[in-house]
C-alpha cells in the first residue's frame, strides 16, 4: 500500500480496515494472502489512488460475503464511473444505473437500473427488433413473465412438488462455483481439471436453460 501512496501509518489502517484488513492483517505478506484477500487488496489499492473510471471483471469472484459487503460499500461510495462485468445480480443492482446489453454480437444501452430492465413489461420481457421472445438466452437475464400461481409444480411421476425458483437459484449459484473452478484451474494450468470442469459447466448451464424454460411454461 505504502508503494502505491504514501499515508500516515493511522491513515493508511483505517483505510484498510475498510477492505476488511484489521489487527496483524495489515503485516502479512501478498504471498500468503487468499484469493479473495488479493482480489479485496487490489481494489484497495486502486482507490487509494483516486481514479476518475476502474473497470471491474467479476470483482466478487472468490469473495466470501462479508467480504462482498465490504466491497460493495467500498464501490458505492466511489464518486468515478464504474464499468463492471459481472454475473452478480445483487452487486449490479446495487451499483448500475445503466446496462450495455450484448447478444448474438450486438449491443444496445438501457438507461436504466437492473429491476427495471428485468421487470415483466421491460425490454427483457419485450426486446427491440426481430428477436422472438420466447429466446432462453434473454430470459436467463431477466425475470420470467408468467408464474405458476403457487409458485410450485407438480411432478407427475413422484407427486412431490418443485419449487422452480428455488432450482433455478440453486443452479445459478451451481454454475457460479463451477465458474469459480474452472478459473482457478485455469490458473494452475491443469488441463484435465479444466476439461472436466467445462463439461460439468455446459451441463449446469443447460440445465438452467432448462429450467428457465419450465418455469415459463
Amino acid at each position: 500500500m505504502q508503494e502505491i501512496r504514501n499515508i500516515p501509518p493511522a491513515e493508511e489502517r483505517d483505510y484498510l480496515a475498510r477492505f476488511l484488513f484489521m489487527g496483524d492483517d495489515v503485516f502479512k505478506e501478498v504471498r500468503m494472502l487468499s484469493g479473495g484477500e488479493r482480489t479485496r487488496l487490489s481494489v484497495a489499492r486502486l482507490l487509494v489512488t483516486d481514479p476518475n473510471f476502474l473497470v471491474l471483471d467479476e470483482p466478487t469472484t472468490h469473495l466470501d460475503i462479508p467480504s462482498r459487503e465490504a466491497l460493495e460499500i467500498a464501490l458505492d461510495d466511489y464518486a468515478g464511473t464504474l464499468l463492471v462485468v459481472s454475473h452478480d445480480r445483487h452487486l449490479i443492482s446495487r451499483l448500475a444505473d445503466q446496462l450495455l446489453i450484448v447478444e448474438d454480437g450486438a449491443g444496445y444501452l438501457f438507461p436504466g437500473r437492473f429491476e427495471e430492465w428485468a421487470s415483466p413489461s421491460g425490454p427483457a420481457a419485450s426486446p427491440p427488433g426481430p428477436k422472438s421472445k420466447e429466446d432462453p438466452a434473454r430470459r436467463r437475464f431477466g425475470t420470467p413473465r408468467k408464474k405458476p400461481k403457487d409458485g410450485t409444480k407438480a411432478n407427475a411421476a413422484s407427486g412431490f412438488q418443485i419449487d422452480p425458483e428455488r432450482k433455478i437459484a440453486g443452479l445459478e449459484t451451481h454454475l457460479a462455483e463451477v465458474e469459480s473452478e474452472l478459473q482457478s484451474a485455469s490458473e494452475r494450468r491443469d488441463v484435465e481439471k479444466v476439461a472436466a470442469l467445462g463439461k460439468e459447466y455446459d451441463q449446469v448451464r443447460l440445465e438452467l436453460e432448462q429450467a428457465w424454460e419450465e418455469w415459463e411454461e
